[in-house]
């Protein structure tokens, strides 16, 4: 599957300009789930039906840009060749952003204009309780949606909800670090209110900032996140 690289300016770019935009990540996870694997994700979501469901309709929407539909550039692996049969089985053409460039921007420092950028928005963010005051704190986000760290798949009515609420009282951008129900969320959101609200997944990119290591990259770095957190919070650079 080919992968376009943007940079973070791209959406950065986006953001100042007040263009909304979708952002919808598929990792690993989404994909196992998609295939009909059985189990659970990296974080301990669990692969239900249902959720396989709502995956496949938002991959078979194909909505256009500025939808972009994020996938990880890999080898040619198992994983791969599965994910390209079931696009070609089911006539899926997607012109795939890469879902790593917050991820790299920020394990490089160099997050700091996406925090700025989203400083200066009407924010909400929907993730689990522990990353609430780190985001409040770092980029002054109040409309926060707090989803059970794991499964919250099973709330996704409840949770719809509340984004809901948030993006009544002003919010024209919603952040997601809930999973894979964040790819439901945001496919859901982008139809139902015409494309008008910028929608993005930022997976666990935060989570070491709250201590939470539920990365192996992030145990490599473990030293290093105070002053990642410098740099792409405070703007200090040495």
């Amino acid at each position: 599957m080919d992968v376009v690289r943007y940079d973070l300016f791209y959406y950065v770019d986006l953001l100042n300009k007040h263009k909304p935009f979708a952002f919808s990540r598929y990792g690993d996870g989404e994909w196992y789930c998609i295939l009909g694997y059985m189990g659970y994700n990296t974080d301990g979501h669990q692969y239900f039906s249902e959720l396989r469901n709502d995956l496949c309709r938002a991959l078979l929407a194909q909505r256009p840009a500025p939808y972009f539909y994020a996938t990880a550039q890999r080898e040619r692996t198992r994983l791969e060749r599965e994910m390209e049969n079931w696009c070609i089985t089911h006539q899926v053409q997607i012109s795939w952003h890469c879902t790593e460039v917050f991820l790299d921007a920020n394990k490089a420092g160099i997050l700091w204009p996406l925090v700025d950028a989203l400083r200066q928005q009407q924010v909400a963010y929907v993730g689990p309780k522990h990353l609430q005051e780190l985001i409040r704190c770092w980029t002054g986000i109040e409309k926060y949606v707090v989803v059970p760290r794991q499964n919250c798949y099973l709330s996704k009515d409840q949770i719809l909800g509340f984004v809901r609420q948030r993006i009544a009282q002003g919010a024209d951008v919603v952040g997601f670090s809930a999973g894979m129900l964040s790819n439901v969320l945001i496919d859901n959101l982008w139809q139902e209110f015409n494309g008008r609200i910028t929608l993005i997944d930022f997976g666990s990119i935060f989570d070491p900032y709250a201590s939470i290591i539920s990365r192996s990259y992030m145990e490599e770095k473990v030293h290093n996140w105070q002053k990642l957190k410098q740099m792409n919070f405070e703007h200090v650079v040495e």
